[in-house]
């Protein structure tokens, strides 16, 4: 678009990607670092060897600042990135877990709706009062969403104002102490002040089978010290993690060193593209076996292009709204090559 309007283009981020830092770094693009805003303390709290009393586990040092700020009549938002009261329902008795029919994966209680929902296609029932494999009625909910988080604060500051925010809100709450609320609570980053942030269960999202969990995690901090007025705490069982190393030390340097590092020796991006290729069916074996017979044929096309393909696999939600899914990837250092290849 830039050749095209004969413009430049500015890339503006408080947190770029690794793969806009690695061009900077090579000098392909120009960096320009502006001055560091001064952004509010950032507390690591390590959770290896804390064994939390209560369901919620809100260690005692993230508790003593929700206190020390309701004192001085601050706000609180707790950042939880689950929906829903519990991640999944059983069966005590005959270990039968409750899952979506379209998508197998395990359905989230809502003790709003007092449904069981389906975190991907948004199927949904209502909360059974017995077991369908055995009948027994003492069903189980275990996990934690941030309807669970909500009644914990409730108990524990039964004179707090608390609200919710996820993305089934339609208004952003005005008169609140505590705000409980997943990643879309960034949305209202502009429009609400808070003194206290906390982040309770970061470490699914930096465990998340994805090579941009780090990147995501480091940016989702920077942004949300922006916006603490006063202190960001961040429970965590992966204290030493250079992710939470770098946020707390604002060292962008040695976040991208790190991170440059990880993604060299497993040769992903920037240092190699690249394409994945997804098959869909809503026979399992008809999937199989056209994801298998598009990648013998990208094999015999391969010839001495240097790329890489890996065999199907199941891809990370192996099954969605009924339709069984593969994916294959392909690859290598030139992103026409692949796409040549492929077309």
């Amino acid at each position: 678009r830039s050749q095209i309007a004969g413009a430049s283009v500015h890339l503006v981020s408080s947190a770029p990607s690794a793969e806009l830092w690695y061009l900077a770094s090579r000098r392909k693009i120009g960096l320009v670092s502006l001055a560091q805003e001064k952004l509010c303390p950032m507390d690591v709290i390590d959770l290896s060897n804390y064994k939390s009393r209560n369901s919620a586990g809100i260690s005692f040092p993230l508790r003593n600042h929700i206190e020390e700020t309701l004192k001085e009549k601050g706000r609180v938002l707790l950042w939880m990135n689950r929906r829903g009261f519990s991640r999944w329902t059983r069966c005590p008795q005959c270990d039968y877990t409750f899952q979506c029919p379209r998508c197998d994966v395990n359905l989230s209680y809502s003790y709003a709706q007092k449904k069981l929902i389906c975190p991907r296609c948004d199927f949904r029932t209502n909360f059974p009062s017995v077991c369908p494999q055995c009948q027994d009625s003492h069903l189980r909910s275990t996990g934690q969403g941030i309807e669970k988080l909500e009644s914990e604060m409730s108990r524990i500051f039964p004179q707090a104002r608390i609200s919710r925010y996820d993305r089934e809100t339609q208004k952003p709450p005005e008169k609140f102490d505590i705000l409980v609320g997943t990643q879309a609570v960034v949305r209202l980053k502009g429009l609400l002040a808070v003194s206290l942030i906390g982040c309770v269960g970061i470490d699914a999202q930096l465990n998340w089978p994805d090579f941009r969990a780090s990147q995501r995690v480091f940016s989702h901090l920077i942004h949300l010290r922006q916006w603490a007025q006063k202190r960001l705490v961040v429970q965590t069982r992966l204290g030493d993690h250079y992710c939470f190393r770098a946020a707390r030390r604002l060292d962008f340097r040695y976040f991208y060193k790190q991170e440059l590092k990880a993604r060299r020796e497993l040769d992903l991006p920037p240092f190699r593209h690249l394409l994945a290729i997804g098959v869909r069916a809503f026979q399992e074996e008809a999937a199989l076996q056209q994801a298998y017979s598009l990648y013998s044929r990208l094999k015999e096309l391969e010839g001495k292009e240097t790329i890489e393909i890996v065999e199907p696999h199941p891809d990370l939600t192996p099954k969605l709204r009924d339709q069984y899914r593969f994916t294959m990837i392909l690859k290598g250092r030139s992103v026409r090559g692949m796409l040549d290849l492929v077309k």
